[in-house]
C-alpha cells in the first residue's frame, strides 16, 4: 500500500552535513518532512549519525514514548556504527556509504520503503526492557554465544565484520586480509593503494579506478563522486593574426632619395597600423599584442623638393583571442575511506 507523503524524521545524535543532505533528498523526493514531536499519526524515521553514542538507548526509549503507537518505525544509519539494542528489531537501512548523490541505489531503497509503508510497528518500552533481559541471559550461554557469533560474522549481522575488520590494531594489514577474503566491505590491498593515489578532483582518475576495479570496495564511492560532478565553462586564450586594409598616402616634405622617402612613409604606416589594430581592444574577446604595417605596393613621386612616397598594403594585428571550453569538475579535497 502506498503511504501518505508526510513523515516524521528524528535525529539521534548531533546534526551533520550528511543528515542535512538526507533531509533535502527526502523533500526533493516529494515527502513532507516533519521534525520534532507531533500528535499526528506519522511514520517515524530514526537517523543515527557517525557521532551517535552506543548509549543512545535511553534517548531512543524516551523518543519512543512520544511516538504514536499506531505509526510505523524505520531506522537509518548514516555511518557504520552499532544499532542501539532498542532498535535492533526494527528495519534498519544502512546509508553509511551514501555520499549525497540523488540517484544512489541505497537512497532509492529508503524512498521505496517510505513510499510503500515498509515499517516496523512501534514497540512499547516495557517490551524492549524484557527483550534486553532475554538477550543478556541468552548471551550468558557460552556455547550458544560462540555459535551465534559465527553466524553473525558470516552474515555480517550488526556489521560485525565491518567492526572487526576496522579494529584500530595492525592496520592496514587486517583490512587487507579482510579485503582478500571479501569480508567487511574492505578493499583488497591493490585497490587500497590505488585508491590512495586517486585525486577526488580528477574525474578521469575516478573513471580509471572504476574500470580497473569494477567490483571494488570503493567503486560506489567513485561513482557517487562522478555522479555529482559539475561542468564549468572556462576561458582560455589562443594566438591569432588579423589583417586590416592599410593605405598610406604620399605626404610630407620631399627627401633627397627614394629610400629615405620610403622609410619615412613606413614610419607613418606604423602609426596608422597601430590605430587600426587598436579597435580590437574595444571588445573583451581580443587582446592586442602588437601591430605592424605590411607593404603591398609602393607609390613614389619625384618633385622639385625631393622624393615623396606612400604605399598600399595591410596592417597585421597580432592578437590573443578569448575562447571557451567546458571542463569537468569532480568532488572536493577529500574522498571516502573504509579503514
Amino acid at each position: 500500500m502506498i503511504s501518505p507523503s508526510r513523515i516524521r524524521i528524528t535525529l539521534i545524535g548531533p546534526s551533520n552535513t550528511k543528515f542535512e543532505k538526507l533531509h533535502e533528498a527526502l523533500k526533493d523526493s516529494g515527502f513532507d518532512v516533519v521534525s520534532g514531536n507531533t500528535d499526528e499519526n506519522l511514520p517515524t524515521v530514526f537517523v543515527l549519525t557517525a557521532k551517535t553514542k552506543l548509549k543512545a538507548s535511553q534517548k531512543v526509549n524516551e523518543l519512543l514514548e512520544t511516538t504514536n503507537p499506531h505509526a510505523g518505525l524505520l531506522t537509518v544509519k548514516l555511518s557504520s556504527i552499532q544499532t542501539p539494542s532498542v532498535l535492533s528489531n526494527t528495519r534498519v537501512l544502512d546509508l553509511s556509504r551514501w555520499r549525497g548523490a540523488a540517484g544512489n541505489a541505497v537512497l532509492q531503497d529508503l524512498i521505496n520503503a517510505l513510499t510503500y509503508s515498509e515499517f516496523t510497528p512501534v514497540k512499547k518500552k516495557r517490551f524492549m526492557v524484557l527483550r534486553d533481559l532475554i538477550k543478556r541471559w541468552w548471551t550468558g550461554l557460552t556455547v550458544t554465544a560462540v555459535l551465534g557469533a559465527s553466524v553473525f560474522f558470516s552474515f555480517n549481522i550488526l556489521s560485525l565484520q565491518n567492526n572487526l575488520c576496522s579494529i584500530n590494531f595492525a592496520q592496514p594489514r587486517i583490512s587487507d586480509f579482510c579485503g582478500s577474503l571479501g569480508l567487511g566491505g574492505k578493499p583488497k590491498k591493490e585497490e587500497r593503494i590505488a585508491w590512495g593515489r586517486v585525486s577526488p578532483k580528477s574525474c578521469d582518475a575516478l573513471r580509471t579506478h572504476i574500470d580497473t576495479f569494477p567490483a571494488g570496495a570503493f567503486r560506489d564511492d567513485a561513482a557517487d563522486i562522478l555522479e555529482a560532478r559539475e561542468t564549468r565553462k572556462e576561458p582560455y586564450w589562443t594566438a591569432d593574426t588579423k589583417s586590416l586594409t592599410l593605405f598610406v598616402i604620399q605626404d610630407g616634405d620631399g627627401l633627397s632619395d627614394k629610400k629615405s622617402a620610403q622609410d619615412e612613409a613606413f614610419q607613418r604606416g606604423k602609426s596608422k597600423a597601430k590605430r587600426l589594430c587598436s579597435s580590437f581592444s574595444n571588445t573583451s574577446l581580443y587582446k592586442l599584442i602588437s601591430s605592424e604595417p605590411k607593404v603591398g605596393k609602393w607609390s613614389c613621386s619625384a618633385h622639385s623638393s625631393g622624393y615623396i612616397c606612400g604605399f598600399e598594403g595591410h596592417a597585421a594585428c597580432n592578437l590573443q583571442v578569448k575562447r571557451i571550453k567546458e571542463v569537468e569538475v569532480c568532488g572536493g579535497s577529500t574522498k571516502p575511506s573504509l579503514n
